[in-house]
């Protein structure tokens, strides 16, 4: 199954990946900071991103949020640009098959 993985350089983020590295599956990472586990650096906001990471997923394991010091500071239209990026991964994956499909993990 071909995954991607949001927020890959924050704590959940980067545990999913470990995990799923060692199964079976196709990983691919999205964070906007770099880490030795974000295959690709982009923004979940930056629709363009999203598509090119999104081609053929099969799952989208959405760990990208803003963080609590970070929901004061960010205006607006920034967070209405994440929860635009949001719904532009949701759409690329529908397209496909269930967003709601759960995802069975086998080492």
């Amino acid at each position: 199954m071909k995954v991607l993985v949001t927020g890959s350089a924050g704590r959940l983020g980067e545990a999913l990946v470990r995990m799923l590295q060692n199964t079976s599956h196709e990983i691919l990472s999205l964070d906007r900071t770099p880490s030795p586990f974000t295959s690709n650096v982009g923004s979940v906001a930056d629709c363009s991103c999203v598509r090119q990471c999104g081609g053929g997923m099969e799952a989208v394991l959405h760990t990208a949020t803003l963080h609590k010091p970070h929901v004061v500071t960010h205006s607006r239209q920034k967070k209405e640009a994440l929860i635009a990026g949001d719904w532009e991964r949701l759409r690329v994956l529908t397209r496909r098959r269930s967003p709601f499909e759960s995802l069975r993990v086998s080492r």
